[in-house]
């Protein structure tokens, strides 16, 4: 039965922790900080095992891929990537975000990758090879006659 007891707490960030994904065997975590790093931890020990310093603001969204050591963030830099949480590399970007990024996600299969932010639109890229395929953009307010008039 839980005790609501601290178990282990994972501190290295320097700043806010915006985000946090478990791997699906449950062996590691990975956190997305305000300080612009992703750390992974063993949920074992408690252990950092990996810092991945891609990107150049805020690292708003993390989310494990499948059961693998992959994972796809996104930042207020405007970027979403696919990492290796093994080997620190970043190994795919997806562009064509005007402004800060606030949640990404992709399938299982790491085929395709979605992410939404500041502007309000939805994109949809290929995930094998980073090419935009697809991006809803948000509706026109209510109040916006001329947009509302093309219709």
């Amino acid at each position: 039965m839980s005790t609501g007891k601290l178990v282990r707490a994972f501190e290295g960030h320097t700043h806010h922790v915006l985000d946090v994904t478990w791997k699906a065997d449950s062996s590691a975590i990975a956190t997305a900080g305000a300080d612009n790093a992703i750390k992974v931890w063993n949920t074992s020990t408690g252990d950092q095992n990996r810092t991945i310093n891609k990107h150049t603001k805020e690292v708003t969204s993390i989310r494990f891929l499948g059961t693998g050591n992959d994972i796809v963030t996104c930042s207020g830099d405007k970027t979403v990537w696919l990492h290796r949480v093994d080997n620190g590399s970043s190994y795919r970007s997806f562009a064509g975000c005007p402004d800060y990024v606030y949640a990404a996600t992709a399938t299982r299969d790491m085929k395709t990758v979605i992410a939404a932010g500041e502007d309000g639109a939805v994109r949809v890229w290929d995930g094998t090879n980073g090419q935009l395929k697809q991006t809803w953009e948000p509706p026109a307010p209510a109040g916006d006659a001329q947009a509302n008039a093309a219709k």
